[in-house]
């Protein structure tokens, strides 16, 4: 079984990959709405999660990546609307993951 961190490193390296390959093929005209959709759907899970409470740091970054993305993207900036949505994920997966392990760790200290 993997441990939650060595999942977290996949997951974090799989998003970074996977979020080059979108700024590579944005540009400037392209819409990057597929990224705010994955950004606002991490952040639903990292709140599902408990991530608010549990990683508030990586929680509130993740937040304010993803109003700038959808302030950019209203301004019709793509590039940096894009910027920022991967980054809001990137947060959001690692508020997640925090809340995660903080969870299972304060289960297991239950106990005993």
């Amino acid at each position: 079984m993997t441990s939650p961190i060595n999942s977290f490193l996949k997951s974090l390296v799989l998003t970074f990959v996977v979020g080059l390959g979108f700024v590579s093929c944005s540009s400037s005209k392209e819409r990057p709405t597929r990224l705010l959709i994955y950004a606002s759907a991490a952040l639903r899970s990292a709140d599902r999660a408990g991530g608010e409470r549990k990683a508030p740091d990586a929680y509130r970054k993740a937040e304010s990546a993803y109003w700038k993305a959808k302030t950019q993207y209203q301004l019709r900036q793509y590039d940096e609307a894009a910027r920022a949505a991967i980054e809001a994920r990137r947060f959001a997966e690692m508020a997640e993951v925090e809340a995660e392990t903080r969870g299972a760790a304060a289960s297991q200290g239950d106990l005993y």
